[in-house]
């Protein structure tokens, strides 16, 4: 995998970040809030200060601890995962394929979720470069039949109920929210401390949950790629449920948000998320 192409992204990407989440995380000491109506006739605090200084305060609450969590977790193993990667290793490979989508969703939520601010090229390069890289790194494991890797402590039934059941339930807790007020003209609760569209929700229930549950199915009927994304959606799904329950927390401590039964229900992905994954590692020989 010592491609220069690659090496370069990857260098490329990892300033980005780590100046974009460094920026994100100082705008929590910048806050000059006042208020607004936004368009859907609510009030909101807005933030005032910093790079987000636009958004809503509920909303900065939500983001920087995704900055937070990528500069803390995703972005080490991000790295680390690149350096095994670069060097042939399997499990490198695998991690830093279940890292580059990671990095790649959180910059699609602040390119489209943002208002636009002076970082606008930064989150986009850091979008493009991550999606291509992640295609990149599918089109050279796909040839590696994972079958040959693991021993018999690999558990195809396992994982296929993970890789089916954890989208869907993740998919109708989404929906739950979206379905009852789609014929009603109102928006969801969730929207009324915003003045922008539902897009994490859009970018899980079009792409991210469809793909895992496909991912699962193929795993069920022995394809190669379904083995492949059981051991790449794990890895994803563990710092990006850390980034939920970094958002909770924050929400909890600084606006008092009712978050327990969100945070017992992603925990619990958290929780899955990491046995599977070190089930998963325990079963990858040489």
């Amino acid at each position: 995998m010592k491609n220069n192409y690659l090496l370069l992204g990857f260098i490329i990407t990892t300033m980005l970040v780590l100046l974009a989440t460094t920026v994100g995380i100082y705008s929590f000491f910048l806050k000059d809030s006042y208020y607004f109506t936004s368009l859907s006739g609510v009030i909101v605090e807005i933030y005032g200060g910093g790079i987000y200084q636009h958004h809503t305060t509920a909303q900065v609450y939500q983001v920087i601890p995704h900055d937070f969590v990528t500069l803390a977790f995703a972005l080490p193993a991000f790295t680390i995962s690149f350096y095994f990667a670069y060097h042939e290793k399997l499990l490198g490979k695998l991690i830093f394929a279940g890292m580059s989508p990671l990095i790649f969703v959180r910059q699609a939520i602040s390119t489209f979720y943002a208002f636009y601010n002076q970082f606008f090229i930064i989150y986009l390069s850091i979008m493009g470069i991550t999606f291509y890289m992640f295609i990149y790194l599918l089109s050279i494991l796909k040839p590696i039949n994972i079958t040959e890797h693991i021993s018999t402590r690999y558990n195809k039934k396992v994982n296929t109920l993970f890789l089916i059941i954890i989208p869907s339930l993740m998919g109708f807790f989404w929906l739950s929210e979206i379905l009852p007020v789609t014929f009603t003209g109102n928006i969801p609760e969730r929207m009324l401390s915003h003045t922008q569209t539902l897009v994490p929700h859009a970018i899980d229930l079009a792409f991210l949950l469809p793909l895992v549950i496909v991912s699962g199915l193929q795993l069920k009927n022995s394809k190669p790629f379904g083995y492949l994304m059981s051991f790449i959606v794990p890895f994803f799904l563990i710092v990006m449920m850390l980034t939920v329950i970094a958002k909770g927390i924050m929400m909890y401590i600084m606006l008092n948000e009712p978050v327990i039964e969100m945070m017992v229900f992603i925990g619990s992905f958290f929780i899955f998320s990491i046995i599977i994954s070190f089930i998963n590692l325990k079963s990858i020989v040489s």
